[in-house]
């Protein structure tokens, strides 16, 4: 089970006002939900429940980064939405981006995870802000993943227009980043062209792809209450695709890692 933690306190300075990506970190607006989003929270106990993650996911994960940055280990920078986030997830040990940690940690190379990735976050995002606090980071990241396009495809489901969006994020990208493709089962049309332009761009530049909608979870069982966000079970379809681009074996990822207490050791699956 996830162990028990003291709840992450409202930040009143940034954890290290030397480092620029902690200040900027810091300096982010406060998460608002989508008017859509508020609007079904007032009548909708699991679209409130899930949002009521968010803003608490991201101090955890602010926490994780500030300690990644302050260490010695290699990093992995992570780019996206509230999929990197975890949001959804029970814990933040249940996130997909926290079991691959445990299982990187477990098979010798263990990362400090630089977490950049915020809910809502559209392409323009990872562009105009993830993007350039990536490049603040003071040292080369051995490790960086990317996965964005989602909320795009709400707010204006055109998919050439985001395909156009997403791979003009791809171009400015390191070329070692891994791209995951959408969440985009068969009934989704338009999520699976994007997909299809993404890889043929990502593959242009030589850029890994890891296809996410092979270990899609069904729908009964791999989301969250809000029926839009991956729960504990439907992570795993993360968790899997990501466990075969690292050479990681997908049985020996822990279902559980708690990245507010990586000196412990990943408990068995």
């Amino acid at each position: 089970m996830a162990q028990t933690r003291s709840p992450i306190p409202e930040p009143t300075a940034p954890a290290n006002p030397h480092h620029p990506v902690l200040d900027a970190l810091h300096l982010r607006a406060p998460w608002s939900p989508r008017p859509f989003t508020r609007a079904l929270s007032r009548i909708s106990a699991g679209t409130r429940a899930i949002a009521d993650q968010v803003h608490h996911r991201e101090l955890e994960w602010r926490e994780v980064t500030a300690r990644a940055l302050a260490g010695d280990q290699p990093l992995w920078i992570v780019l996206g939405d509230s999929i990197a986030q975890g949001v959804g997830a029970s814990d933040i040990s249940r996130s997909w981006v926290a079991r691959i940690g445990g299982a990187l940690a477990a098979d010798g190379r263990p990362h400090g995870i630089v977490n950049l990735s915020r809910s809502g976050a559209r392409s323009i995002h990872v562009r105009e802000d993830q993007l350039p606090l990536a490049e603040l980071v003071d040292r080369r990241a051995s490790l960086i993943t990317c996965g964005v396009g989602s909320n795009d495809l709400m707010r204006n489901p055109h998919p050439p227009s985001v395909s156009a969006r997403v791979n003009e994020l791809i171009d400015e990208l390191p070329a070692h980043t891994i791209i995951s493709t959408l969440p985009a089962p068969a009934v989704s049309p338009s999520g699976r062209w994007v997909n299809r332009s993404v890889t043929r761009t990502a593959a242009r530049r030589g850029m890994h792809v890891v296809d996410i909608v092979p270990h899609l979870r069904g729908s009964r069982t791999g989301w969250a209450s809000d029926r839009f966000h991956p729960n504990d079970h439907g992570y795993g379809a993360w968790v899997d695709a990501y466990a075969a681009a690292l050479d990681l074996d997908p049985a020996a990822v822990p279902d559980e890692w708690d990245p507010l207490d990586a000196e412990d050791e990943p408990p068995a699956r």
